[in-house]
């Protein structure tokens, strides 16, 4: 499901009322980016939310030798079919936090993200 709105709609519902987390608070907080096309990069805000309320599975893939710029964000944008979060520690990328088995077993099967991003479909 690559519909963020979509996606966004159908977890809010999933949460407890009491947090009062509505579509509209959730689409600006949860996205790296708000922008209807931007990808579905979590914010902070949104990897805690998907983490310890929806309490979804994450994968986690090393990022200390990956250069993380601009490009490579759009080409995970494109490619990503599912959330996904990326963890700095002092500016630097350490982790990228997937919620999809399928794209974390692609990328460990590929060797590293670089070569995910250069060849998957």
């Amino acid at each position: 499901m690559n519909n963020r709105k979509e996606l966004t709609k159908t977890l809010v519902a999933q949460l407890p009322q009491d947090l009062g987390i509505t579509l509209d608070r959730a689409s600006k907080t949860w996205w790296y980016n708000i922008r209807s096309n931007g990808g579905l990069r979590l914010s902070d805000c949104g990897f805690e939310i998907f983490v310890e309320q929806l309490q979804f599975e994450s994968y986690k893939i090393n990022l200390e030798d990956t250069v993380i710029d601009i490009p490579t964000v759009l080409s995970m944008n494109k490619k990503f079919k599912m959330p996904y979060y990326i963890n700095f520690v002092k500016r630097r990328p350490k982790t990228l936090i997937l919620f999809s088995s399928k794209e974390a077993m692609l990328i460990n099967m590929y060797g590293n993200l670089e070569k995910f991003l250069t060849n998957y479909g």
